[in-house]
Parts: C-alpha cells; sequence; structure tokens
C-alpha cells in the first residue's frame, strides 16, 4: 500500500512524501483497521482521499490492504482457538 501511495504522489505531485501532500498526511491512517477508525479520521482519510488519490488507487491498495489484514486476524484467531483447545 505505501508503494502504491508514493507511486501516486510522484505521477501527480512529481515528488514523493512531503508534510503538506493529502496523502503523505494520512500515510498512518492508512495501516489502522477501518472499523476502528473514529469519525475524525475517518473524515481525515476520506478527504485526503478524494483531493489525492486520482484514479482511486490507493484507495483500492487499502481495500485490498483490509482485508489481507482481517483474513490474517482470523487465521490467528482460528490457531488460537486450535492450540488451547489442544
Amino acid at each position: 500500500m505505501d508503494e502504491v501511495r508514493r507511486r501516486v504522489e510522484q505521477e501527480t505531485l512529481g515528488h514523493r512524501g512531503r508534510a503538506d501532500d493529502p496523502l503523505y498526511r494520512v500515510r498512518n491512517i492508512l495501516h489502522r483497521v477501518a472499523g476502528e477508525l473514529t469519525e475524525r479520521p475517518w473524515a481525515r482519510l476520506v478527504d485526503s482521499l478524494e483531493r489525492g488519490d486520482i484514479g482511486d488507487k490507493v484507495f483500492v491498495a487499502q481495500q485490498c490492504y483490509q482485508q489481507v489484514r482481517s483474513a490474517f486476524d482470523t487465521y490467528l484467531a482460528y490457531y488460537a482457538v486450535a492450540v488451547m483447545c489442544a
């Protein structure tokens, strides 16, 4: 996801990762669990994606990241139960 964010910044702005860039400002929010975001970070994320994510590439990468993270958490929970019950 970070690589996609950097690539989009490079394509749209001609540089990557400066403090006033919309996508750079929310790089840590992109890594959080979407379901646990409060209203303020969620609003910042949506605003930054609308302003800086031309073509929705970062949005798609973030959605994939959330699905992988969810699958991994589900696997860990299943594994933990299997170990405890053994």
